[in-house]
This record gives structure tokens, sequence and C-alpha cells, in this order.
């Protein structure tokens, strides 16, 4: 599906809605698009610390993907208002910084908050290239999380098997 055809749909639940948008931008990082909603109403958007936002986002993906013609293919986007999710993915990255931080230090595993399986895919991203941080999820549903374990700790325990 392209972007204009998201955008589209984005801008049908809002006018449904009855929300004063100013306008909708798209921002391609190579990774996916986030379509960025510019509005005066940004607290009925988002909700209480996101709620809204992520219940809306929902909502519009499976609208995206119910007019897709090929359901195996997942669409993969972003939707924000007034780069409310941009902030809190960068809060969010130095939350992850200061948790790898004490890993490296203390040596020991740092276990996360429980978080959505967008978060976790972040998490396991940030630091998939990082040669002294392995991530492991552990937990079911909504207390799925994230543990982040120092490199040496998997070549103590191969040493000792």
């Amino acid at each position: 599906m392209k972007n204009e055809e998201i955008k589209a749909i984005i801008e049908e639940v809002l006018k449904k809605m009855s929300v004063n948008v100013e306008s909708i931008s798209m921002e391609d990082n190579g990774f996916n698009t986030t379509f960025q909603i510019h509005t005066d109403d940004a607290g009925i958007l988002i909700g209480n610390r996101g709620e809204t936002l992520e219940a809306l986002s929902y909502l519009i993906r499976r609208m995206v993907q119910q007019k897709v013609q090929d359901r195996e293919k997942r669409v993969v986007f972003i939707v924000d208002v007034n780069n409310y999710q941009t902030k809190k993915l960068d809060e969010f990255r130095e939350g992850l910084k200061t948790s790898a931080d004490r890993v490296r230090l203390f040596k020991e595993p740092v276990e996360l908050s429980p978080m959505t399986s967008y978060e976790r895919m972040i998490v396991h991203s940030t630091f998939s290239d990082d040669p002294e941080i392995k991530t492991e999820s552990e937990g079911e549903g909504k207390f799925r999380r994230v543990i982040l374990k120092h490199t040496s700790m998997f070549k103590d325990a191969e040493t000792e098997g």
C-alpha cells in the first residue's frame, strides 16, 4: 500500500473524530515511515501516557492491513502526534543507554520493565551490533520483558559447561 493511501486513511479517521489537523507529514528513515500529525488537539489524540495514540495507531494499522491485497504482507509504519512518539523513543533510548552502562560496569544482568513488542524490538535492534551486550526476552503477554546481559556471562557459562 502506498504512503498516500495510508495518509488518506489517517485523514479519514481524524475527520470522523472531529479533530482539527494542521497537517500530516511523512518521514521515511529507511526502516519505516512515520506519519506525523500536527495539531492543536494533541491531548485528545495522545491521551493518558500515550494510550489513546497507541489505540489510534492500532486502529489505523488494522484498517490499512484490511485494504492490503496480500494479507501475509505486513505494512509497517508509525503514527505520531506532534513528535510525541519521537520524544518518547529518545527518552527510552537514553534509559537503555544507562541500563547498558550498568551492565558493562557491574557485569550483572539488568531486567527491563515489561514493554510492548515494538519497544522490545527497539531494544533488540539497539544492541544487535553491540559486542558487549546481549538481549533476551522473557515472560508472557503484557509481562514480557527484555534482559540485558554482558557477553562475558555467556563466555563463563561456555567454559563451565
